[in-house]
C-alpha cells in the first residue's frame, strides 16, 4: 500500500467508499471541487495495482488545519490503512509547520473516536445535532502539534 495524491479519476472509487461509509456523503462536486482547491488535500491509500482503499481530506490554513474527511472502504478496514493515512497527514502537518489541528465526528463514532485518541486529539466541545441522518452531535477534537 502507497498512499499518492487523488486524481479526478479515482474520484468514482473515492465516492463509493465514501456512500459505503457515511449516511450523508459528500457529493461528487464536493470531490472534484476539494482536488482543484489549493488549500485542500486530497490524498488516497492504493494497493499494487491502483485499486483505492481509504482516502483523506484535510486543510491547511497558516498554523491551523481540519481533518475534513476520512474513509477506508469496508473490505480494507482493520488493516491499518486509517492509521497510516491519519500518520500520513501528521507528517504532512509537521513539515507545514501546523500548530493545531481541529476535527469532528459523530458522538457514537467510537471506533473512528478511539483511532483519534490514539493520535492525541483530545475533545475540546460538542456541537448539538450537528449531524443529520440520524440527527446526532458533534464531538470537537484538537490535537496540538509541538515542533
Amino acid at each position: 500500500m502507497k498512499i499518492v495524491d487523488a486524481t479526478p479519476d479515482m474520484i468514482p472509487e473515492i465516492i463509493e467508499i465514501e456512500s459505503s461509509s457515511f449516511s450523508v456523503p459528500w457529493s461528487e462536486k464536493s470531490f472534484t471541487d476539494a482536488l482543484n482547491s489549493e488549500r485542500i488535500s486530497v490524498r488516497v491509500a492504493v494497493d499494487e495495482s491502483g485499486t483505492v482503499l481509504g482516502f483523506i481530506c484535510f486543510l491547511i490554513i497558516d498554523e491551523e488545519a481540519e481533518l475534513l474527511n476520512i474513509a477506508v472502504s469496508l473490505r480494507s478496514r482493520n488493516k491499518g490503512i486509517g492509521s497510516s493515512l491519519l500518520e500520513y497527514m501528521m507528517d504532512v502537518m509537521n513539515s507545514a509547520d501546523v500548530k493545531r489541528v481541529f476535527l469532528e465526528v459523530r458522538e457514537s463514532n467510537i471506533p473512528a473516536r478511539y483511532l483519534y485518541e490514539k493520535f492525541g486529539f483530545a475533545i475540546i466541545g460538542k456541537r448539538k445535532n450537528y449531524y443529520s441522518n440520524p440527527t446526532e452531535n458533534a464531538i470537537l477534537m484538537q490535537k496540538n502539534i509541538i515542533s
